[in-house]
């Protein structure tokens, strides 16, 4: 969560805890590596702040001598309900990944794939002295389509002149942004390969929001250290990020505001990971395109051995909370759902909406039924508070009194005010309990509507068509305020009081015109419910005498002579 977002959730935090007062009456550390992981050793937690990302390096024509130079570049492309990918067989790897269901604010569809037309994922050995990039494949095939729960091999085969081969196997899903690699590689010995290999993925991702600037304070990466999930987003002054560390890795990914490309091993854990990155600032008024690159890799230990074999699922997609759950590997706590005590309600809202939606397929709609079942749950709370704060209104007199009375004698008067409030079966802090509730439930719509891909340009009606993104004509954050105002004339009757009449809709008004209309969307109807419940409660509902003094006694209390 981005500096802005924080102190704009913290000021309204205070907002709630200030207005629950005035209704009142007054350095990471790293797992070890596991028995069971002999591939893995202790990690290394050096940071490595002055290294370079290094351009792709050509294989060493006297190791790697095959037939590159005679084989054609063939492009396989593979086609399903979700994506269209295209593969090639210089480096045996994808050039593009286009999802299908999601565009660019221009309507063209998103690019998962920048690598300049080298083939990602792919390999390299020797610390980086050799990789794969424009080493030449023999492919088996020349497309793919798949639909529904379909699936697919596609194999590219290099046949080193001294008889090594090296094989890697996709096994693509119709109905999955993921795919499995399989790299398989023969007398692996003769090819003098040292300590370990890495599986790359450098290129990272390009913004694909309008706003690139909140785009790019999304990227970062993230990887499963042992039990631990490590976040990785700080760059040093150079603008530059770099981690190198050694240990179990149970996968990585880098991320965007929305999506993710993600390296998950299956047949063995990794032996460590690398992350390279660079950003330029963005600068919209000068003109200036900034960017956020964070590539990963997985260090897989060789050791000895004849043949090398290792498996992995590697998936490019959406940030889909329900999506990334079905690997079983914490993969979906990338997605930015707030702070540990708020992800439980992120979790149920992004549910519950999700669910809804499902039958009705207009998110604005559901944001109002889902208001409407909240304030039907609260509103037991909702009407106990507003008798709480009628009979506190009811009783200020005889306090008045008290605390006139016994002004020299702090601890008499405090008994007198409690004997007060039992007499009268008033709770001081029953105005605030409405609230309660409602701090988790504002917290967790944030982040939904902030962070989950399900609302990306999803629209209301009229000039609301993205229920992500601020409210660009601020008609929301107005009627937000004004009901707020409203509501609060009728509640607020304690002089002490009156400046809070205007200066919570004003704090309101002002998180309201950069916050995500869809949570303006909910807090303003939830308002308007509020009010309606505060003029039942308080012209019709209610009386306005207290229980054990008369009208005429709360008015002009008798004072004893």
């Amino acid at each position: 969560m981005d500096r802005n977002y924080t102190i704009g959730l913290l000021l309204i935090g205070l907002v709630f805890v200030g207005w629950m007062v005035f209704m009142s009456p007054q350095q990471r550390q790293m797992p070890p590596a596991t028995a069971t992981d002999t591939t893995a050793v202790s990690y290394d937690t050096t940071h490595i702040a002055d290294k370079t990302v290094e351009p792709p390096v050509e294989p060493k024509r006297d190791t790697l001598r095959a037939v590159t130079d005679t084989i054609p570049e063939e492009l396989v492309t593979v086609e399903t309900d979700l994506y269209k990918a295209t593969l090639t067989n210089r480096g045996a790897g994808l050039i593009s990944f286009i999802l299908k269901k999601f565009n660019y604010p221009d309507g063209e569809p998103i690019e998962m794939v920048h690598s300049n037309g080298l083939a990602v994922p792919n390999l390299r050995f020797n610390r980086g002295k050799l990789t794969l990039e424009g080493l030449g494949f023999s492919v088996d095939k020349s497309n793919i389509t798949l639909t529904g729960s379909e699936s697919e091999n596609l194999t590219f085969t290099c046949v080193f002149p001294t008889g090594e081969t090296l094989v890697k196997t996709y096994r693509f899903f119709g109905d999955k942004y993921s795919f499995d690699l399989e790299l398989d590689i023969d007398d692996i010995g003769s090819l003098n390969l040292k300590d370990f290999y890495e599986i790359y993925y450098e290129p990272g991702l390009e913004p694909t929001e309008k706003k690139i600037n909140a785009d790019l304070k999304s990227f970062k990466a993230y990887a499963m250290l042992g039990n631990d999930l490590e976040k990785f987003n700080d760059f040093d002054d150079n603008n530059r990020i770099t981690e190198d560390l050694d240990g179990v890795v149970d996968w990585i990914s880098t991320r965007s505001k929305y999506f993710t490309v993600a390296l998950m091993p299956q047949t063995r854990d990794a032996a460590g990971m690398r992350i390279n990155g660079s950003r330029k600032p963005h600068d919209e008024k000068r003109g200036i395109t900034g960017y956020t690159h964070i590539g990963i890799a997985l260090k897989m230990r060789l050791g000895e051995r004849d043949n090398l074999f290792d498996a992995y699922t590697v998936y490019l997609g959406p940030l889909d909370y329900n999506i990334l759950s079905e690997y079983g590997n914490d993969l979906e706590n990338t997605l930015d759902l707030g702070w540990s005590i708020i992800r439980p309600f992120s979790k149920f809202i992004t549910w519950f909406l999700v669910l809804v939606h499902q039958y009705i397929p207009n998110y604005g709609v559901v944001i109002i039924i889902f208001t409407l079942l909240i304030k039907v749950i609260f509103s037991p709370l909702s009407l106990m508070s507003m008798k709480s704060m009628r009979k506190m209104q009811t009783i200020q007199p005889l306090m008045t009194e008290i605390r006139e009375k016994y002004k020299k004698d702090p601890q008499k008067m405090n008994q007198e005010i409690m004997k007060l409030y039992k007499q009268e079966k008033v709770n001081p802090i029953g105005g605030c309990l409405p609230m309660l509730p409602q701090i988790p439930i504002f917290y967790g719509l944030f982040t939904v509507f902030r962070s989950t891909i399900e609302f990306r340009g999803a629209p209301f009606v009229f000039w609301m068509q993205d229920l992500s993104q601020p409210d660009q004509l601020y008609i929301l954050p107005v009627i937000m305020a004004v009901t707020m105002f409203v509501q609060q004339k009728i509640t607020m009757k304690d002089p002490k009081q009156k400046m809070m009449v205007y200066i919570f809709p004003a704090l309101f008004l002002w998180w309201g015109i950069s916050f995500p209309s869809g949570l303006v969307l909910y807090w303003t109807l939830f308002n308007f419910l509020g009010l309606l419940e505060a003029v039942f409660v308080h012209k019709r509902h209610l009386p306005v005498t207290s229980a054990a003094v008369p009208v005429a006694d709360v008015k002009q209390p008798k004072r004893n002579k």
